[in-house]
């Protein structure tokens, strides 16, 4: 169900009672506000109803007349939102990049649904896009879209990794795995079955790796199989900079990759300290030497509690 009140000089009377109704709303799927005169107390309303609609997709509030001090208060509400795919503020020339839009990035690392968003109209410069919102897209895998007059090469990457995550990634996420009898068995070091996530990598081809350790990085992943999937040196040092948060993943299995002693020796540094990891596979990978897989060993048996 589409509504479509753009253009119509809708002021802030009645949106309170508007946000009420779409706090349990089921049905309403877009919403055009374009084109109207919703100041900052009308956006602040508006921000009310984030974080409890998941049914809204597509929101308008283009052209309008808020500022940075009513769409702050939208962008902090936004964060919670489970619902808007697309989000439209086009052409409101009071939101600035030295003040709402910082905001806005802050949302963004949470989260979980925004997919596009258009900023037409509006200045968007590039210290704020390196210093910003490229940060901000590290710690976000939905954004995928940003329309506007956008400083080309600066947040490209990052909104095509998350197109890699969602078309090629995201199918070959499980949840509430259920591991098979040659498989590490994850209830050996888990409570709750339902937290036994895996990401399976096995075969995959190399160009999904900063997308594949994006994704783990944002995902509460418990295990991954690289099996075969191109793994060197470079893809040893993200996944080992990623151990170095002691992360949740329980079980990794590496079989049949190409990295050598100096990429094994990388992951082996950070498992001195990680306190988590339960299983770790590398049968078949040819490039090692007994001196690196010796030196695992010495660190597993002296530091490493967890490995078994």
């Amino acid at each position: 169900m589409y509504l479509n009140l753009s253009g119509n000089k809708i002021k802030d009377e009645g949106l309170t009672d508007f946000v009420e109704l779409m706090k349990v709303n089921v049905k309403l799927l877009e919403i055009s506000f374009g084109g109207n005169t919703i100041s900052n107390e009308g956006i602040t309303i508006l921000a009310g109803m984030l974080p409890h609609n998941k049914t809204l997709r597509h929101l308008d509030l283009s052209r309008n007349s808020f500022s940075d001090a009513g769409f702050e208060v939208f962008a902090d509400a936004l964060a919670f939102n489970e619902g808007i795919l697309y989000l439209d503020i086009a052409k409101n020339k009071e939101i600035t990049d030295e003040g709402s839009l910082i905001s806005l990035c802050d949302a963004l690392t949470f989260n979980k649904k925004l997919q596009t968003l258009d900023l037409t109209g509006l200045v968007v410069r590039k210290p704020f896009l390196k210093q910003n919102f490229d940060q901000a897209l590290k710690r976000n895998i939905t954004l995928q879209d940003v329309i506007g007059k956008i400083p080309s090469n600066i947040i490209s990457a990052e909104l095509e990794q998350n197109i890699l995550i969602e078309k090629e990634l995201l199918p070959l996420f499980q949840t509430a795995y259920r591991p098979g009898k040659d498989a590490f068995q994850l209830s050996l070091v888990e409570s709750n079955i339902e937290h036994h996530t895996r990401l399976i990598l096995k075969d995959q081809p190399s160009r999904l790796h900063k997308a594949a350790f994006k994704l783990i990085r944002n995902f509460d992943i418990r295990s991954v199989d690289f099996t075969s999937a191109g793994l060197h040196d470079d893809s040893m040092r993200m996944l080992a900079l990623y151990l170095r948060t002691d992360p949740n993943l329980r079980s990794i299995v590496l079989d049949k990759n190409m990295f050598s002693d100096e990429g094994l020796q990388k992951l082996t540094k950070e498992l001195e300290k990680n306190t988590k990891l339960a299983h770790l596979s590398i049968k078949g990978c040819t490039n090692l030497s007994n001196a690196g897989l010796q030196k695992l060993c010495d660190v597993i048996s002296t530091t490493n509690t967890c490995l078994f």
